[in-house]
């Protein structure tokens, strides 16, 4: 048995520490959890106070339309990277016409938005 300089055993030096940082540990997660919760209830309050805000289902609809009416589209990250990568588009302006002839495949409605 080793002996510390305040007399105490090591085992129980050691179960005191972990116990201690175990404690400390819930009491810091516990301010995480309440520093999240008072934010999630001032965005809750703030979208009640709201007239426009949609219902769920309305906002799925809308997605849905969105994603049906965006499909075939070409991914804005690839053209970005095409844009910046190669000499696709040397116009200074972008316009549909323009577009068009850059990306011969993309749809006229991806152009045309």
């Amino acid at each position: 048995d080793s002996q510390l300089g305040s007399g105490l055993p090591g085992e129980f030096v050691n179960l005191w520490f972990i116990s201690y940082m175990t404690f400390v540990l819930l009491i810091m997660l516990n301010m995480l959890l309440a520093i999240i919760m008072d934010h999630y209830m001032a965005l809750v309050e703030q979208l009640k106070a709201s007239k426009d805000a949609p219902p769920l289902w309305q906002q799925v609809k809308r997605y849905y339309r969105q994603w049906r009416a965006s499909s075939g589209f070409l991914p804005l990250y690839q053209i970005l990277l095409e844009m910046k990568s190669t000499d696709v588009h040397p116009e200074d302006m972008v316009t549909q016409e323009s577009l068009h002839r850059a990306f011969h495949h993309m749809n006229a409605s991806q152009s045309h938005m």
